[in-house]
């Protein structure tokens, strides 16, 4: 407990220095400009389109209770198949709000509750901190403070086997904890998947088919499917940036996660998810639950400036702006929205490209009339570093190669004989290749 306080004291202590200083320009009262007009937010679109190398993207927008939906791009650059309005995106961890409401509605009904321990549900999960077994509760894992480190996501087995849910959770038996459950906020992916395995148990039904049937389905998304597509000739052509530019690329089949990152929609179903969670489409008990999703997890400082809630960030501004963006191998998304201000985002790509939440969260600042005094690089996940390195590797590998091809023909033509290195000159013949 005394951990606990002292690091509590401590953030909070960091957050308000730097608010003082005048370096979290976000938590003091915005200066307000004039509102961008729908033509600017346009030519904001595609600039940033070209900056972050994506292919094709749909948007659509809440504002002044009006909406629009714009499709931009290409779903399939090779093919010059232009994105519309029915094209497919995966949503990546946007899925994780779905499966937050799905926990909601199952507490309500009384089949689970938050501060159960894991071990009521699953009693073979094993869990540890510091050498001792810890008790991990489902808020925990539902507000990313379990312990379970972020790094998690790379034992996520690619896998499509009808037992890849829990294939996927029982990875983590016996894992290390990075913290005690419950005293920190670490991101971890795989936290909603063992959320999914128990909705799984306590339901007696796959976790795909509850979500499709109880929420998904519930809220009139038609084209909108869990672990699948409702039409694969719709779905856009995945891309991730390789070599200075945006590239196709099939990314494996993680069932297994398919609870936290691998819903696939259309900008149509998408908006009416938007509609839903800002109170402007009537959806009877499902609304009770999605407000509770949108309660944030006050139990722990904010990391940077939001709390998580049940598959969504918290901001912690005046705006109480709720968003969560979504990255997978080779697709992102992003949704935003702030009832207080009658403003709403969704954006979907065909590229895991950083500009797709960069892009909605500018976009916003624009439509609120917020002035943009600084503006960060979202960057391209060192795609260019990489690639320069590459390059400059490949020069220096070929120049080698020349001189060693120049150094033997010329001992050929001269009549020299090859002679291995004795002695001390087998060290700097080693030294020379290692480097």
């Amino acid at each position: 407990m005394y951990r606990m306080n002292l690091k509590y004291l401590l953030r909070s202590g960091i957050i308000a220095a730097l608010c003082i200083a005048g370096m979290l320009p976000q938590v003091a009262e915005a200066k307000k400009v004039e509102p961008a007009s729908m033509e600017e937010v346009e030519r904001e679109i595609l600039h940033l389109m070209d900056r972050g190398d994506i292919p094709g993207l749909s948007i659509a927008i809440i504002r002044d209770g009006k909406t629009t939906i714009s499709n931009y791009g290409f779903a399939d650059a090779e093919g010059r198949v232009p994105v519309s309005s029915e094209t497919l995106f995966q949503i990546g961890s946007c899925t994780k709000a779905f499966t937050g409401l799905a926990v909601m509605q199952l507490e309500a009904r009384g089949l689970i509750a938050l501060d159960d321990p894991i071990s009521n549900y699953l009693p073979w999960f094993r869990a540890s901190f510091e050498g001792e077994e810890q008790s991990i509760t489902l808020g925990q894992f539902l507000h990313h403070t379990s312990g379970i480190a972020w790094s998690t996501i790379a034992d996520i087995p690619a896998y499509d086997g009808a037992d890849a849910l829990e294939k996927t959770v029982r990875t983590l038996i016996g894992t290390e904890l990075d913290e005690l459950p419950g005293e920190e906020y670490q991101y971890a992916t795989i936290n909603y998947d063992v959320l999914a395995l128990v909705i799984q148990q306590v339901t007696g039904m796959p976790f795909e088919q509850y979500l499709q049937e109880e929420v998904i389905n519930k809220l009139s998304m038609s084209d909108t499917r869990i672990g699948g597509v409702v039409d694969s000739s719709r779905l856009a052509q995945g891309h991730r940036l390789a070599f200075f530019a945006a590239r196709a690329y099939d990314a494996p089949v993680y069932r297994g996660n398919n609870a936290a990152g691998y819903i696939t929609s259309d900008i149509e179903d998408m908006l009416l998810w938007l509609r839903f969670q800002m109170g402007l489409k009537d959806a009877d008990s499902l609304y009770t639950y999605a407000k509770m999703s949108q309660e944030p997890d006050e139990s722990i400082p904010p990391h940077g400036l939001a709390y998580y809630a049940a598959g969504w960030e918290i901001s912690v501004d005046g705006n109480q702006r709720i968003f969560h963006g979504g990255f997978n191998p080779n697709y992102a998304a992003h949704v935003l929205f702030s009832r207080e201000e009658g403003l709403g985002i969704v954006i979907l790509s065909n590229a895991a490209s950083n500009y797709t939440s960069f892009m909605a969260n500018k976009l916003m600042m624009m439509m609120a009339g917020e002035e943009i005094e600084r503006e960060y690089d979202p960057g391209d996940n060192n795609d260019k570093t990489y690639a320069s390195i590459a390059i400059a590797l490949g020069i220096y590998t070929l120049v080698n190669l020349l001189f060693i091809g120049y150094t033997l023909r010329k001992s050929k033509r001269e009549g020299r004989r090859m002679r291995w290195p004795a002695g001390r000159q087998w060290w700097r013949f080693v030294r020379a290749m290692l480097f």
